[in-house]
């Protein structure tokens, strides 16, 4: 098996936790505060198995996002957005509406095919 550059594997790893949170943020069954922390959720789990970019513990969205793109698998630009949809979804207490669901699909989208163009 030929060796692949990091940058490759990352943008691979993240471009897979893309695809999955894309499935979860899409599952119409839950409200779209759920919808978006499980989107994140699922992307964290994925990003796990990028051992230098594996979200810790206590880590928070920006600090996942800022070691993503330590690691040059992501730009901070195109995925602040998203970032700040998963910050709000979790924190905040006001009503998130499908607006917002669609803010993060697009958000997703936007960072989904950049990290395809990584590959």
């Amino acid at each position: 098996e030929a060796a692949v550059e990091p940058t490759g594997t990352g943008a691979e790893s993240l471009a897979r936790a893309a695809e999955i949170g894309l499935a979860e943020i899409g599952d119409l069954s839950r409200d779209p505060r759920e919808a978006i922390i499980a989107c994140y959720v699922a992307m964290e789990g994925q990003l796990a198995r990028l051992p230098d970019a594996a979200p810790r513990e206590f880590d928070t969205a920006s600090e996942v996002l800022a070691r993503a793109v330590d690691h040059r698998a992501l730009h901070a630009e195109s995925a602040s957005r998203l970032v700040d949809l998963f910050a709000e979804a979790r924190f905040s207490r006001h009503v998130m509406d499908e607006p917002d669901r669609e803010a993060a699909v697009h958000a997703l989208r936007l960072v989904l095919s950049e990290l395809r163009s990584l590959r």
